[in-house]
């Protein structure tokens, strides 16, 4: 049974995690941050950090939570008459579901939050070339549903990445000390050979994608 001071660190861990994706969208400077890519993105960096710091199930347990106060919300807001609000609807539930496994697939080879960041930026572009949800990519909403239109100065197309790890939120992030629970402790046996797991960042190949992977050694 869960004491209290659990409650309150998982909570404070939640927080955590939400103000790093919060921060890591707003700084990809994607467009449409409610509905859109910015909100795909978003969604994709929570999942997979959650993953990747307490693991799938709890992660999954979090998110799909969320998804589902948000349904409640869309019914007490409609028995009283009111706005649903932005995201508390069918389709964009729907769409979050969505990121959110792509996310929690993420933090479940990612070993720190930079390479959550990368591979979070390579669905978003592999979704813009397929089309969003085509194929397993991320997915978004149609830009008339976005928060806000395309400015100038949005990422859009998705070529013209930030620095995001610079920017102040997610530079502040206390995160980025804590390794993936999935990360095996390095071994230098019989040679040097190292047991923890090797990133492959993703790349292109005769002008198409490569998704990036990790490799381990084979457990002894």
């Amino acid at each position: 049974m869960s004491s209290i001071p659990d409650i309150v660190q998982a909570d404070q861990l939640i927080r955590e995690i939400h103000q790093f994706a919060k921060a890591a969208a707003i700084a990809s400077r994607l467009p449409g941050y409610e509905s859109g890519p910015g909100d795909a993105f978003r969604h994709m960096v929570g999942a997979a950090e959650l993953t990747r710091r307490i693991g799938a199930l709890p992660a999954y347990a979090a998110v799909e939570g969320n998804e589902t106060i948000s349904w409640f919300m869309e019914r007490y807001n409609a028995l009283l008459g009111r706005d649903l609000g932005l995201g508390r609807n069918p389709e964009d539930r729907a769409m979050d579901r969505i990121n959110n496994a792509i996310g929690i697939r993420i933090g479940l080879r990612a070993s720190d939050p930079m390479e959550v960041l990368n591979a979070a930026r390579f669905e978003i572009e592999r979704a813009y070339e397929r089309g969003p949800g085509v194929g397993g990519a991320a997915t978004w909403l149609r830009t008339r549903r976005w928060a806000e239109s395309i400015s100038p100065g949005s990422n859009w197309p998705p070529r013209n990445w930030p620095d995001i790890e610079a920017a102040t939120g997610v530079r502040a992030y206390p995160g980025h000390a804590v390794p993936s629970i999935y990360r095996r402790p390095t071994m230098q046996p019989l040679g040097g050979m190292g047991g923890g797991p090797v990133q492959v960042r993703p790349h292109g190949r005769d002008g198409r994608p490569v998704q990036g992977y990790s490799r381990a050694s084979p457990a002894r």
